[in-house]
């Protein structure tokens, strides 16, 4: 028997020795040019996610899969040397503790489907002043980044859950300037440490894309506990909030204890405010619109500073189930309808009540219907409407007048008469044309070539609006004629000087567009024998000239006469003239 518990035990010490010694990880020894990165646990560590260390660098790369386990570096004596931290894909959690200690990083980067950055996991990197979060990460714990330097937030859409307190400092440690929240559905972890701070400077917040020091992109709810843990004690300093107009429901301790912010505006939207949802808040004034159906519990006590509180809603439920837990400051007054849900709350537990008079169209048949004729147009439809002339209700809606979809001209183009030219218009909708009197039409620059217009003008109880239409005016052919007069020149002044003769003298136009003329000389003959050396003609003013020298006799004289033009007509083609000179 003890011959065999002496070859069981020898079996067992040679199994020992022969473990490799990358299966221990060694207290007081400084990091390794690579390594596992499993959790340190009674020296026991495994993990499918590996390191290699560049000591000359202080670059530690971490590459594998899954998880980086929990507190894998806090054994290094010589851990604060690492300067930066990169982390391959394949990493999906980084655990508590992972980095914590590691107090000469500055620079950490996270890759693309990283899903948790665990409790305290870069704890005491005071240097590490800026991180850059991953589109696919879900969940940041209690004091991840607690002690650190970074300043500025930016939260992927990802993020499903966020404890603040990762991001708190002990007094002396960072400030956070800027947070930009992407995420629409998260939840805010109440935080753990007992002590932490928030050290900030978070003044402003609104919607992204606006100047706010916090920007988030909220757009129908504010998550619960969406601000009450964003610093703590002195450290909170919200003063002012933009809640965008679509927000219809404000959470549950939203922003509770934020005791700078003195004043919000609440959209007109806004249906639900959950409980706790302003509690001790800095708040002095609020008016709640008619929108606002809910009032949750303590949703504005404890506000020290607040004076009164307009309710718009005259049956708005406020919460009134313990008496111990008022849902408003006590020293507040309400204000609200007479008879209406904020009165009786108000007038049950001693509040001073400012009457808003009778609420507007209350039920019994006081709105004041009137028939509102929405008229049709080039565009639209027409349609009619019941609307309370008090509160604007409308109380349906019935089809009018239909849209004028068709205007058409009797024609597009049109020539120049001299008169002013005021083509038929045909205007239609679904229902068939419309009577004249409908609409007017104005007309302008519509006697001259060019291009013209007619302005139409919707009229009547059931339609408005205005259009233009253009048509053109074209030139007219040119009316040009002429015909050639006898005119005569006296011998004795002609063997003297040469003779001028008026261009009326020698032709009539029998038609004339008043345009300028272009006058050529084709021959001038007595008999069959050629004289045009003894005459001229002005191109421009159809004066002829008559040359000294020529001999008593009567003369036939040929010209070519072209009208140029104007704005209302066309040039005319060639005309030949002929007319007669008598020397005698």
């Amino acid at each position: 028997m003890k011959k065999r518990l002496r070859v069981l035990l020898v079996a067992v010490l040679l199994v020992i020795a022969l473990m490799p010694m990358s299966a221990k990880k060694t207290y007081a020894q400084n990091l390794p040019t690579s390594g596992n990165c499993g959790t340190l646990l009674d020296d026991v560590y495994g993990s499918n996610a590996t390191f290699t260390y560049a000591s000359d660098t202080g670059v530690l790369t971490i590459s594998g899969s899954g998880e980086i386990g929990s507190r894998a570096f806090e054994s290094y004596t010589d851990k604060a040397q690492v300067k930066k931290i990169i982390i391959g894909e394949g990493i999906t959690a980084i655990s508590a503790n992972a980095f914590a200690g590691l107090t000469g990083v500055t620079e950490a980067s996270l890759p693309e489907g990283l899903l948790t950055i665990g409790e305290m996991a870069f704890y005491n990197c005071f240097d590490l002043d800026a991180i850059e979060f991953p589109d696919t990460l879900e969940e940041i714990e209690t004091q991840a980044f607690y002690n650190d330097g970074i300043s500025e937030l930016d939260f992927p859409a990802s993020l499903k859950r966020l404890n603040w307190d990762a991001f708190g400092a002990e007094t002396g440690y960072g400030s956070i300037t800027k947070v930009i929240m992407r995420s629409t559905e998260i939840e805010f972890a109440q935080p753990t440490a007992t002590s932490y701070k928030i050290p900030n400077s978070l003044n402003t917040a609104g919607p992204i894309g606006g100047d706010y020091d916090y920007q988030f992109a909220w757009t129908t709810e504010i998550p619960a506990q969406a601000f009450a843990y964003l610093g703590v004690g002195e450290n909170r300093y919200l003063t002012s909030i933009i809640l965008p107009d679509t927000i219809t429901e404000i959470g549950a301790s939203a922003f509770s204890g934020q005791y700078n912010l003195d004043s919000i505006t609440i959209p007109n939207g806004l249906k639900t405010i959950e409980d706790y949802a302003f509690y001790r808040t800095g708040l002095t004034e609020v008016s709640l619109p008619a929108s606002v159906e809910k009032i949750g519990r303590q949703s504005f006590n404890a506000c020290d500073n607040l004076t009164k509180v307009t309710i718009w809603n005259a049956d708005c439920d406020i919460y009134d189930v313990y008496t111990n837990e008022m849902t408003i400051a006590s020293q507040a007054t309400i204000a609200g309808y007479e008879d209406s849900t904020a009165q009786v709350y108000a007038e049950k537990y001693d509040y001073t009540f400012d009457s808003l008079g009778e609420e507007p169209c209350s039920a019994g048949g006081e709105h004041d219907w009137q028939l509102v004729n929405h008229k049709a147009t080039f565009t639209d439809n027409g349609y009619q409407e019941c609307i309370c002339s008090k509160c604007g209700k409308s109380d349906g809606i019935a089809i009018g007048a239909l849209a004028v979809t068709i205007t058409s001209l009797e024609q597009n183009s049109y020539v120049y008469t001299g008169k002013a030219i005021t083509p038929n218009v045909t205007l239609a909708n679904a229902d068939g044309v419309l009577a004249d009197n409908n609409y007017t039409l104005r007309y302008e620059n519509n006697l001259n070539a060019g291009t013209a217009k007619v302005t139409i003008t919707l009229q009547g109880d059931n339609f408005t609006g205005r259009k233009t239409l253009t048509f053109k005016i074209t030139k007219a052919v040119n009316p040009f004629g002429a015909k050639g007069k006898t005119a005569s020149v006296k011998y004795k002044k002609l063997k003297k000087k040469n003779q001028t003769l008026s261009v009326s003298k020698v032709m009539t136009f029998t038609k004339d567009a008043k345009d300028t003329k272009n006058y050529t000389l084709v021959s001038a003959k007595k008999g069959s024998k050629s004289f045009k050396k003894y005459f001229k003609i002005n191109k421009t003013t159809g004066k002829v000239t008559v040359v000294k020298g020529l001999k008593k006799g009567t003369y036939k004289v040929k010209i070519k006469v072209k009208a140029l033009g104007n704005k209302n007509y066309k040039s005319s083609t060639d005309m030949g003239v002929t007319f007669t000179v008598k020397v005698k």
